[in-house]
């Protein structure tokens, strides 16, 4: 899509002077891909705002290509990205576009609104495949006992773009295996690669804040916001850790994901129950009050 402005684009991001820094990502997941399937990438201009008319905003939408030449959307995304000049080492400041930018994104806004695909008007999946609410934080301060997991993530030039600060889709890798470690702590046998189950992510989300650049120390933290019978809503925050043991909040973000087990012909996987062990181990015997409504769940062994 740059590719008109993808020379003066890497000038401008190599000089050290300029860069473009995302605000906003979210992706919302609604469909199935396996290994080798066909999946096909579009994504537009949405719209241009901010008061120096530098923050654009995309939209994305990923589709499976079917054997029979038909094609299934399987996720949307949003994505907020802003035109920065570089102040200092992860200082940035919101910036007009460039004279050779103005014209070119100006371009490619739609001319007239686009028609969302009818046969999937709602891009998330259905409240029903979260199954009961069991358990959900109250609204305030965070307590203690929310905090499931806090892991730190050393960062290097690997981990950077070509701006020079850290490439924000690191943040939802970071989501993934802080939950990953989380889980397999409490019930190593689901990543035995037997396929028993996995849990799948259905939206997640990050907020940025602050710029993180290579070298950095960064601490995730995840925590418990609302617990299903079938799946789990997460809370993170992402500080940078200085040599001295200063926290610099980044960002935060929101992490949703629902339990699947093959069904059974194996055919296909399904939203199914958490496993007891999992539930219990996030929420704890004296916290179970605090459910609405009756009757209180009670965890049952798993089937061997």
């Amino acid at each position: 899509m740059v590719q008109p402005i993808y020379d003066k684009l890497v000038e401008s991001f190599s000089s050290g002077k300029w860069g473009m820094v995302t605000n906003h990502a979210e992706t919302r997941i609604f469909g199935e891909a396996r290994s080798g399937d066909v999946i096909e990438g579009r994504f537009w201009l949405d719209r241009i705002s901010g008061k120096t008319k530098s923050t654009l905003d995309f939209k994305f939408e990923w589709r499976k290509k079917n054997s029979h030449g038909s094609d299934e959307r399987i996720a949307s995304s949003t994505m907020s990205t802003s035109w920065v000049a570089i102040r200092g080492h992860g200082i940035v400041e919101i910036a007009p576009l460039p004279d050779f930018g103005k014209d070119f994104v100006n371009a490619l806004l739609p001319k007239v609104p686009l028609q969302q695909d009818s046969a999937n008007p709602i891009d998330s999946v259905r409240p029903s495949d979260f199954g009961r609410e069991l358990f959900r934080e109250f609204v305030g301060p965070v307590k203690k006992s929310a905090l499931l997991m806090e892991k730190m993530f050393e960062t290097c030039l690997e981990d950077s773009n070509l701006v020079g600060n850290i490439y924000f889709s690191n943040y939802y890798i970071w989501q993934g295996r802080v939950r990953d470690l989380f889980l397999h702590e409490i019930a190593p046998e689901y990543f035995s690669g037997l396929k028993k189950g996995e849990l799948r992510c259905v939206r997640c989300e990050v907020n940025h804040l602050s710029e993180a650049m290579p070298y950095d120390r960064i601490a995730v933290k995840m925590y418990r916001s609302a617990v299903h019978e079938n799946g789990f809503k997460f809370y993170f925050d992402f500080y940078k850790i200085s040599q001295e043991g200063v926290k610099q909040k980044l960002g935060y973000g929101v992490h949703e994901a629902i339990w699947h087990e093959p069904s059974s012909d194996r055919q296909k996987w399904v939203p199914s129950k958490l496993p007891s062990k999992i539930i219990a181990a996030v929420i704890p015997k004296n916290e179970l009050t605090s459910l609405k409504d009756k009757p209180k769940y009670q965890a049952k062994k798993d089937k061997a």
